[in-house]
């Protein structure tokens, strides 16, 4: 039977059933009538969007409660080979398939008509439509690529993250397992037992002696997970490097895409433009998810128009808006890169490595100044230059830059002072604040070990990670540069559709950052030739100087 035979059936069929038929490879069967072709597409959509939702629920579902669906063992933290790659089980049977089927050509071609306002209403109104559905594209694949950092930084740093007892307002918890009878009273007992350091440990119904911890799930459920060092191997390593810089390449690669818009000329744009009010990029769920994954904090975001919160514009969207807060609940890429340097590099670095870095530092300004003036005539120039450049590392390093807010007291203090009486709130909040600089200076000194260390073969590939998340950033940096750029040369100042204030806002944008650590580093690191060379202590597990030798 042809599917695309017309007859009077297809109205009663069309009237009577929400359901769209579809064939043998999933597309949608639609009617030769014009009619019926948009209120079938329309059934079509909303049943995708539905089976969406769904699946979406199901694999968050699986993300937060550890039912993962590779062939990985769950029994512990560790990281499989098939799961490091994303590799699957291959089906048993033939499945036979065409470009057509795996591509989903068909599907995708009809999603250009902007059948919701009733079709095209000009030659290049097509263009702005692809334009834009092809940034989607990247962005989903650069969520692809950093969702699977996530879930493997996740596994490396949670052990030693929940350890360590860092409850603070910037840390969530990591479900990573969830296979716990809550009436099981043994279970409960081990909860909250801090001093016992080596304990039982229930994973999956059985008992194991070793250095556990407990979290807990979104629905108050105890559950235990084995503990790790916390290491990465160099493979793991060289993935997330490697995925870090195609999400990078892929963000300057979209560049170009700009330039293919601006061949529209803003004339005819404005032949369209009143008729895709109040849409705006506002509106784009995927870039909001991008910078909550990387860990763009709401306190840091320009809002415009009156708006009190981001999400007021994607209300409309309850599969995206749901995305989205589910992100939010969970670690993000910001945390889990600045708890790894904490926990994981920090405890490596040498003792003496902040002495010896200022020193080589002061050494090498003042060789760099004696080059640059005169050391004979010009002593007192070279000795202010000295101080200008090494007190602010000093700052940074001491994190004499950074203020303690206590909220109750509406001021910044420093959190040693003691003459003020404070009450238990307060208290708390200074407590807080202190471990949290301890928390900043940690990751600022492990930073810059890496950073002035990183030809060494156990660091190099610690150090690409961190270059790589820099040069992301930057290419987000430039992606946003690009657009503000774009929209400046075809609406001029017009307020946006969406009711912003159009480049203005946009240029708002451009202050934002995420691993202000890591770009701030740029300014105090020197040269690695400065610096004496170090080794690595296997089985202390630290590195350490070695005298006389030259990195």
């Amino acid at each position: 039977m042809n599917p695309h035979n017309f007859d009077n059936n297809d109205f009663n069929n069309s009237t009577t059933t929400t359901t769209v038929k579809v064939d043998e490879d999933g597309l949608p069967i639609i009617s030769k009538c014009p009619f019926l072709q948009q209120q079938q597409l329309q059934n079509y959509r909303q049943q995708q969007q539905q089976n969406n939702l769904i699946n979406s629920e199901q694999e968050h579902k699986q993300k937060f409660e550890g039912t993962s669906t590779s062939t990985s063992n769950n029994n512990n933290l560790s990281i499989s080979f098939e799961e490091l790659h994303g590799i699957k089980p291959k089906p048993t049977e033939r499945i036979p398939v065409t470009y057509n089927s795996y591509i989903q050509t068909d599907n995708l071609l009809h999603l250009q008509g902007a059948g919701v306002k009733g079709g095209l209403h000009h030659h290049d109104e097509h263009l702005f439509i692809v334009v834009h559905q092809s940034f989607e594209l990247w962005f989903k694949q650069i969520l692809f690529e950093l969702d699977s950092i996530q879930h493997l930084m996740k596994k490396i740093v949670s052990p030693l993250l929940l350890s360590n007892n860092n409850n603070n307002e910037d840390d969530s918890p990591i479900i990573v397992n969830n296979n716990t009878n809550e009436n099981n009273k043994e279970e409960n007992q081990y909860n909250n037992n801090d001093n016992n350091n080596e304990r039982k440990v229930l994973i999956n119904n059985e008992v194991h002696a070793h250095h556990s911890i407990s979290l807990t799930t979104p629905s108050n459920t105890p559950i235990y997970i084995y503990t790790t060092e916390g290491e990465m191997t160099i493979e793991q390593t060289q993935i997330l490097v490697h995925r870090l810089h195609r999400s990078d390449q892929i963000l300057r690669y979209s560049l170009g895409t700009f330039d293919i818009l601006e061949n529209m000329h803003p004339a005819d744009f404005l032949e369209f433009r009143d008729l895709i009010g109040p849409a705006s990029g506002f509106q784009s769920v995927q870039m909001r998810e991008l910078e909550v994954l990387l860990g763009l904090k709401d306190s840091n975001r320009k809002l415009t128009g009156g708006r009190t919160s981001y999400e007021t514009d994607i209300v409309h969207d309850k599969i995206g808006l749901k995305r989205l807060q589910l992100r939010k609940a969970d670690y993000n890429l910001k945390q889990l890169v600045y708890r790894w340097l904490e926990l994981i590099i920090y405890p490596k670095v040498p003792k003496d490595f902040i002495e010896v870095f200022l020193q080589k530092k002061k050494e090498n300004l003042l060789d760099q100044k004696s080059r640059w003036f005169n050391p004979e005539t010009e002593k007192d120039l070279i000795e202010k230059y000295i101080a200008k450049e090494l007190r602010p590392a000093k700052d940074w390093i001491d994190i004499a830059d950074v203020l303690d807010y206590l909220p109750s007291s509406k001021q910044h203090v420093h959190p040693m002072e003691g003459n003020k009486e404070l009450n238990e709130e307060e208290m708390k909040q200074r407590k807080l604040a202190i471990k949290k600089k301890e928390r900043i200076k940690k990751r600022r000194i492990a930073c810059l070990f890496v950073m002035c260390f990183r030809h060494h073969h156990r660091l190099w590939e610690y150090a690409n990670l961190l270059d790589k998340l820099v040069a992301f950033e930057e290419a987000l940096l430039l992606w946003r540069t690009r657009h503000v750029r774009m929209v400046e040369r075809m609406i001029g100042t017009r307020s946006g559709t969406g009711g912003s204030s159009g480049v203005d806002y946009l240029e708002g944008t451009l202050k934002y950052r995420v691993f202000m650590d890591l770009w701030q580093s740029r300014s105090h690191f020197i040269q690695s030739t400065c610096l004496p060379a170090v080794e690595y202590d296997y089985d202390k597990k630290v590195f350490y100087f070695v005298e006389n030798k030259k990195h």
